[in-house]
């Protein structure tokens, strides 16, 4: 999760990853955040966001110098641990039986390579539900 100007966002992110409904301490959910050297409280803000969620192993990374979103991502995935890998915006946010839905198609279907969703978009004047497809 990359974290770059987000305060407004950043909370209402890390809860939705935390309390996803099926995920229990079985599935060793792990959530990286990176600092990407945002100059305002995300960090702060985050920090004290994840302290409730002792069963996620949270870890918190900094950049030394600002370097963009995809980077910051990158930067994840080479602390990432786990078998299966999923990005997260931290001004967006889950529903709560995503990483569930997304488990359960892993399970069911075992050789699959690549799970995508949907994603609904919303703005001061219309929302949008876009349906992303991908093998």
């Amino acid at each position: 999760m990359p974290v770059y100007k987000v305060e407004a966002y950043i909370e209402r992110c890390i809860k939705s990853v935390a309390t996803q409904e099926g995920i229990g301490s079985a599935y060793n959910l792990e959530c990286i955040l990176v600092d990407d050297c945002t100059p305002d409280k995300s960090m702060e803000i985050a920090k004290g966001a994840i302290k409730p969620y002792e069963s996620i192993h949270f870890i918190c990374l900094r950049n030394e110098m600002n370097k963009g979103r995809s980077v910051a991502c990158n930067i994840g995935l080479e602390y990432a641990t786990g078998e299966y890998i999923m990005f997260i915006d931290s001004d967006d946010y889950i529903l709560p039986n995503c990483l569930k839905t997304f488990a359960d198609e892993i399970i069911i279907n075992p050789a699959i390579d690549m799970v995508v969703g949907s994603t609904i978009i919303k703005n001061k004047t219309d929302i949008k539900k876009k349906r992303i497809i991908g093998r």
